[in-house]
């Protein structure tokens, strides 16, 4: 469907006013054939120019705020509010949009956007309408404790091109959506932390159907502070159906959760990229070229042993698998990946002593291989080779011996190659 922009707005707009001259104030206007259609009306915000005193219907004569505007518009006739560029409003109170189907739609580039501030503790904007949109809008860091600059409390809203200055007093989540909120569309949004605060940007309080999250780019941190969860915090809710593509996650050179969710269903994360600390937060990242990723961290404290790894069901294409040594074991480590109910091996039995925190090892393919990235290890053929395709079993860590404490963090990237394949981390 295609969306038009303020100048199609404006002329739009012209065209029903000189039709409703015409007409003698009709609010619609009978076509040739078919039923009457009912056109959107066009209200003007405008805080260095307007007055709520005047109808908004004229953009020289505007009003001078969006809470009044949205007083004016009827419900599920498409009306749009355009806010004029250098608008700013410092708000007291929450601006509700509880007309069916409204847009906001911020005129201007950069800062010269409408600019909201929010001053008091509650939601800035809360939408408890249907079909509504907020588009081009810069928020502000709060000036008071603030609990969202959007609050999504109704099906259907679309978020679009906002930009968000995350300070000292926006404590919780930037935007939150509810259980009510039902298929939000959150997209083209910049997000920037500049101080200590900040929870995440997006918080999910409820469980909704069909979140789509894209191309959006979120400064996780200012260099020294970061979001105190993550970018996006799915807590424990069981969305189904989520798609959280094309974006990017920038850290400041201060690890930072991404993504936190621990229940999804049916989820199309990735593929996003993150960068300079920020990390994904959450398995099953969509990864263009390797397919989903999961995550095991495994540790051994003294003896001979087995740890689970990965439970996979159905058939998958394993297309990487490597352990990043995060705690090292200084002597005596011995280990070899296996096929857990067959006992077949994915691996040599590799000597891991004293490979330094940091260290990467891989899988090549080949069962007779050592893991690739050790001291003496066989290099293997990397790559293509190293796809293994695996079915209904679990990716063991056998340790032949262990001297002292060692960890290792485990990644597996798969494709499903059959509906309802899937790997789990094991537990």
């Amino acid at each position: 469907m295609k969306e038009f922009s303020a100048i199609d707005l404006r002329k739009m707009d012209v065209a029903h006013r000189i039709l409703t001259e015409v007409s003698g104030s009709q609010s619609s206007i009978a076509p040739v054939y078919g039923d009457s259609v009912n056109l959107p009306d066009i209200y003007y915000v405008d805080s260095g120019n307007g007055s709520d005193g005047n109808d908004g219907r004229d953009p020289g004569f505007p009003m001078a705020t969006i809470d009044a505007a949205i007083g004016r518009c009827t419900a599920s006739q498409g009306d749009s509010i355009l806010v004029q560029p250098s608008h700013s409003e410092t708000l007291s109170a929450a601006i509700t949009m509880d007309v069916i189907g409204v847009s906001i739609i911020g005129i201007g580039k950069g800062t010269l956007r409408p600019q909201l501030t929010g001053n008091f503790v509650g939601d800035c904007i809360t939408i408890t309408a249907a079909n509504c949109r907020v588009e081009n809008i810069y928020f502000n860091e709060a000036t008071a404790g603030i609990t969202a600059d959007i609050n999504i409390a109704a099906a259907n809203t679309v978020v679009r091109h906002c930009h968000f200055d995350l300070g000292a007093s926006d404590l919780l989540g930037t935007i939150t959506v509810t259980a009510d909120g039902e298929v939000p569309t959150i997209e083209d949004c910049t997000v920037a932390v500049t101080a200590d605060g900040p929870d995440e940007w997006l918080m999910l309080e409820g469980v909704v159907d069909r979140l789509l999250v894209q191309r959006n780019t979120v400064l996780c941190s200012d260099g020294t502070n970061a979001f105190d969860v993550a970018a996006i915090n799915a807590q424990a809710v069981a969305l189904t159906n989520p798609v959280i593509k094309d974006n990017v996650f920038q850290g400041g050179s201060v690890a930072v959760d991404a993504i936190v969710a621990t229940a999804l269903v049916g989820a199309l994360i990735g593929p996003n990229e993150y960068r300079g600390g920020a990390v994904e937060g959450y398995d099953n990242d969509f990864i263009t070229g390797l397919g989903y990723k999961v995550t095991k961290s495994a540790a051994r404290t003294s003896g001979a042993g087995a740890d689970d790894l990965f439970d996979i069901t159905g058939q998958v294409l394993i297309t990487l698998l490597f352990g990043e040594v995060t705690t090292v074991f200084p002597i005596n480590c011995d280990v070899l990946l296996n096929e857990k109910t067959s006992s077949g091996p994915i691996c040599a039995v590799t000597v891991l002593d004293s490979s330094p925190e940091g260290s990467m090892v891989q899988v090549t393919g080949a069962p007779g291989d050592e893991l690739s990235g050790v001291a003496g290890s066989v290099a293997g053929a990397v790559g293509s080779a190293a796809r293994i395709i695996f079915d209904n079993d679990t990716i063991e860590a056998t340790w032949t011996e262990i001297g002292t404490t060692g960890a290792i963090k485990w990644s597996l990237f798969y494709i499903p190659l059959e509906s309802g394949a899937k790997v789990v981390a094991a537990t």
